[in-house]
């Protein structure tokens, strides 16, 4: 938003924010909600489905797994809207495993085992 001789006009983000803490992202993702069911009342419960799953993942796996799943998970969504819905968690994504553990998640696509998403599969 820009403000000039009392004049505020709206401008579009460069790009959008990054996250550095699950606390920042629940904050904007709260926000988010506020707006997104005003137009999707239908998709409350799937958005707070999806606010929680987040949430358990950061509280197991860290906030930079739960951030990555997020940011991941919404570049598909953005992609295919009516084949990704909210509550529905897709443990295929690639996390941040590179933190000296093993990762829990086989990164495999859930139907032919390949090396891609499931959502990818032909």
């Amino acid at each position: 938003m820009i403000e000039q001789d009392g004049i505020i006009a709206l401008t579009k983000m460069q790009q959008s924010p990054e996250f550095s803490s699950f606390s920042d992202w629940h904050t904007a993702f709260i926000t988010f909600v506020g707006i997104y069911v005003q137009k999707h009342p239908n998709q409350s419960s799937a958005l707070m489905k999806y606010m929680l799953a987040i949430q358990n993942l950061a509280t197991s796996a860290g906030d930079a797994h739960a951030l990555n799943y997020d940011r991941a998970f919404r570049q598909l969504r953005a992609r295919h809207p009516a084949r990704v819905p909210w509550d529905r968690l897709h443990p295929e994504f690639k996390l941040d495993c590179n933190k000296g553990s093993t990762c829990l998640y086989a990164h495999k696509c859930q139907r032919c085992r390949g090396a891609h998403a499931r959502i990818s599969c032909i």
